[in-house]
């Protein structure tokens, strides 16, 4: 499974915010400005899955963009798109706000919907997309855990704080990309010393800390393993 970073920041950072691209085929979240570094990286004749893991514009906000190019690529078939429930509904009210509304008609053309209230289980094109509750700022958010037909899994924590969900991720997989938003703890995010504090108790597991403001980015390379923007992971 190759795991490729589109973005490793946050909306206030010089780097763009966090997605990713999951053996060329599945899309982990789609912030604002995320096409834009996206051009060149991920081939959308080739994207078969988008996974979202909260509404926050920095994980959501460019998916009307990326409809657009998938309106006009050559390949046809469908993509799944797997979101918390009420995405369609958010889905429909961003394009009416965009005066993009007449392309709510197509959307059942282009893309079949799953949402998920976490729990589920989802076997799809040779994957399985465990989708896992985590605690946010937010009425439902998300993190997965996604499994190839190798049996290889990687785990997402979207945004969380340490609860109960964060902690299943970690424990189902070995390499998980975890977010570090802040450098002091607050109740919204992981901090970095609660970064460090997982990275010392699951030494036997690969933790990647995404998500990061330019000041942990800048100053803790040598205590948190932080991948690069466009760097590409082999799980």
């Amino acid at each position: 499974m190759l795991v490729k970073v589109i973005g490793n920041g946050i909306t206030w950072t010089k780097r763009p915010n966090t997605n990713f691209i999951i053996n060329n085929e599945i899309l982990f979240d789609t912030p604002q400005s995320s096409t834009k570094f996206m051009n060149g990286i991920i081939d959308y004749e080739k994207l078969k899955i988008i996974v979202i893991s909260h509404f926050h514009s920095d994980h959501f906000a460019e998916l009307y963009i990326i409809f657009d190019y998938l309106r006009r690529r050559k390949n046809k078939e469908k993509v799944t798109i797997i979101a918390p429930r009420s995405f369609l509904k958010r889905f429909k009210k961003i394009l009416k706000w965009l005066e993009l509304k007449k392309n709510i008609v197509y959307i059942k053309q282009f893309f079949d919907i799953i949402e998920v209230k976490g729990g589920e289980k989802i076997s799809i094109l040779g994957y399985t997309i465990e989708a896992i509750k985590v605690e946010h700022c937010v009425s439902i958010s998300m993190g997965y855990v996604i499994t190839d037909k190798d049996g290889k899994k990687v785990g997402f924590s979207g945004d969380t704080t340490m609860c109960e969900g964060l902690i299943n991720i970690i424990e189902k997989c070995d390499t998980i990309f975890i977010e570090c938003s802040s450098t002091k703890a607050i109740p919204t995010h992981l901090s970095l010393e609660e970064n460090l504090a997982l990275k010392e108790k699951y030494k036997d597991k690969t933790l990647y800390s995404i998500h990061t403001s330019d000041e942990i980015y800048d100053n803790y390379q040598d205590k948190l393993n932080m991948p690069a923007c466009g760097e590409t992971i082999e799980i």
